[in-house]
């Protein structure tokens, strides 16, 4: 049966073929703080063989920390996240409306190619948890907050919506007068709802 280590019983790894210690002693690592972040990690403990581990390799299932629904005391679970990376991923999320791919977490100030690769694997973004933005309705305050705009793209739109009428509101529109940048469009793309 599919089990993951850091919540498997006791009981169940016995099932599973590990004496009584060596389930005991993977229970006392939980017990201190110890967290398998992936299979591998499942592998390094010196009471799995490397026969026993190859058995178990198929049936082993770490579910992976959805990034748009985590809280700071999942996020602090990732090796390389503290509680200051933990709020600064919570605050980028809250102002982009959501993560659509893992390497957005490389647009947050301190989290580089290293640090991501340590934990990538352990994580994953649902798009469909994104909140969108309406460009068109949504006030200045919200559209200067948001990182693929900021407070010169947000006065750039305000400024384009008083010059145009509302049949020119569109995103190839904003491309083709060059109100904002080639790529800052391609990016927001995926975060713009037009009602």
């Amino acid at each position: 049966f599919t089990f993951d280590p850091n919540i498997v019983s006791p009981e169940d790894l016995q099932r599973l073929g590990l004496s009584a210690r060596q389930a005991e002693t993977i229970g006392h690592y939980r017990e201190k703080g110890g967290r398998f972040r992936s299979k591998e990690d499942f592998r390094k403990m010196y009471v799995v063989s490397d026969t026993l581990y190859a058995r178990l390799e198929p049936y082993i299932e770490i579910p992976k920390l959805e990034l748009n629904a985590a809280d700071s005391a999942a996020l602090v679970t990732l090796h390389g996240i503290g509680p200051y990376y933990a709020r600064k991923i919570l605050a980028y999320r809250e102002r982009l409306g959501g993560f659509l791919d893992v390497a957005q977490l490389l647009e947050i100030e301190g989290i580089d190619e290293e640090r991501l690769a340590g934990f990538s694997d352990a994580v994953e973004a649902d798009p469909a948890r994104c909140r969108r933005l309406d460009l068109w309705q949504a006030p200045d305050s919200a559209l200067a907050r948001h990182p693929y705009l900021g407070p010169k793209g947000a006065r750039s739109i305000a400024r384009y919506k008083t010059l145009y009428d509302t049949a020119r509101w569109t995103l190839a529109d904003l491309e083709k007068e060059r109100v904002l940048p080639p790529d800052d469009i391609e990016k927001l793309k995926k975060y713009i709802e037009i009602q």
